[in-house]
């Protein structure tokens, strides 16, 4: 299995803050069209933490790291969700996860994603927006501020990455 890596210095915003699982951010990602190949993680399931289980990487972790709970309906969301995986090392440590798929050149097809996203990684979907919830903690209500999303990176120790939004919460 691939494993997410906390860091030794995780990403701080300059104004605001993570409010949970930032020991797993590397940086803020401000321009998402120079980090190369990647994939999208909705081609493998549209539960983005299962889709990377799915492809060998371990998640239980990084999905309690970012695991919060709403204080008004007491459904559970994530303060970051994988949307591509960033690929510095091809496609192959993937692709015998899904060896028995009668599609496997498709779903790794590097030239296909290109064509499909114009080389830009792309923003969540619909269902991984609404896995991101809406900010709001025990800690965090509506009064206290308001959120936004950053994109971000999360390492595995494969030499990978995984691109996400994150929240990011600001105080009044």
């Amino acid at each position: 299995m691939i494993i997410p890596i906390t860091q030794k210095s995780p990403y701080k915003p300059d104004c605001g803050d993570i409010l949970s699982g930032g020991e797993y951010l590397v940086k803020k990602v401000e321009n998402k069209d120079k980090l190369g190949d990647f994939l999208f993680i909705s081609t493998f399931g549209n539960n983005a933490w299962n889709a990377i289980e799915r492809l060998g990487i371990h998640s239980k972790a990084l999905k309690q790291a970012f695991r919060y709970e709403c204080p008004f309906t007491k459904n559970t969301y994530y303060h970051f969700i994988p949307v591509a995986l960033v690929l510095k090392n091809g496609v192959e440590q993937y692709k015998k996860e899904f060896k028995d798929h009668h599609d496997v050149d498709y779903l790794f097809n590097l030239e296909w994603v290109k064509s499909m996203s114009m080389g830009v990684l792309p923003e969540a979907n619909t269902i991984q927006m609404s896995m991101l919830g809406h900010g709001y903690t025990e800690g965090t209500l509506p009064s206290d501020g308001g959120g936004d999303f950053i994109n971000v990176l999360v390492e595995l120790d494969n030499g990978d990455f995984l691109f996400g939004h994150c929240w990011e919460w600001y105080n009044k």
